[in-house]
C-alpha cells in the first residue's frame, strides 16, 4: 500500500503490484499505513479500467 486518501464515507487507497499502480475504493472504516501488505478481491462487475495514456475509460 502507497498512499491512502480519506474521502469522508470512502477512501482511496493507492496500492502497487510490480510496477503497476491500481486504486482501490474501500469504506473509510479501513485503516492502511504506507507500507502495509493487503490482500484484494476483484469484483469483476465493479471493477473499472482506463487507459493509461489518455485516462478514459475502457469499456
Amino acid at each position: 500500500m502507497e498512499l491512502t486518501e480519506p474521502l469522508g464515507l470512502f477512501s482511496v487507497i493507492h496500492v502497487k503490484i510490480r510496477e503497476d499502480e491500481i486504486r482501490v475504493v474501500t469504506n473509510s472504516s479501513s485503516s492502511y499505513v504506507k507500507g502495509d501488505t493487503i490482500q484484494l478481491a476483484i469484483s469483476g462487475n465493479k471493477a473499472l479500467f482506463f487507459d493509461e495514456s489518455t485516462g478514459e475509460l475502457i469499456t
